[in-house]
């Protein structure tokens, strides 16, 4: 039995670049551009192959994704590198499966920050930041403004949102396939 062919070679990429980028987050708390743009390079290549998702298709991906996630960078929730990795996870997978992806990984990201802030022993501290940096946002919105990005109350840290990006992805791909 082959497990690489034209069909799953792209998932396969896609698994490594997640993983590299998982690991680079958690230890240096940055994700290379050089990384992103060469997954954005292999991914537009691979959307043209037959067992690709087609270069239309993989860029509505990308731009959706891109655009679901940029309002966490600009509310300060999410760093930039996780947004542009969201971006690359929606040129692999395409337009289809995008907004599905996007929620499976805001819900492991939220899995990962209460487990975080229980680790930490910040859950109060985390909860409390959250809701104000939401209430903001929303209040921002309302007002017919866009939110822009504060300086946060309390300090807690970052957490490497990479990680979440990652499982979130193969959640979704585990419940597609399954």
């Amino acid at each position: 039995m082959n497990i690489v062919n034209s069909n799953s070679l792209g998932l396969w990429i896609l698994g490594a670049v997640l993983l590299l980028a998982a690991w680079k987050d958690m230890t240096q708390r940055k994700i290379p551009n050089t990384l992103l743009v060469v997954a954005s390079a292999l991914a537009l290549l691979w959307s043209t192959t037959a067992g690709g998702v087609g270069m239309s298709a993989a860029l509505i991906g990308g731009v959706v994704a891109l655009g679901v996630f940029l309002g966490f960078y600009v509310t300060g929730a999410m760093g930039a590198g996780d947004v542009k990795l969201m971006a690359v996870v929606g040129l692999f997978l395409g337009q289809s499966d995008v907004l599905s992806l996007c929620l499976s990984v805001l819900i492991a990201g939220g899995l990962q920050s209460v487990i975080w802030a229980v680790w930490t022993s910040r859950l109060r501290e985390v909860l409390s930041s959250t809701w104000q940096t939401l209430s903001h946002s929303m209040f921002s919105l309302a007002g017919g403004t866009w939110p822009v990005q504060a300086e946060p109350v309390t300090r807690h840290g970052s957490m490497p949102y990479a990680l979440a990006i990652a499982a979130g992805t193969g959640a979704h791909l585990l419940l597609k396939f399954w």
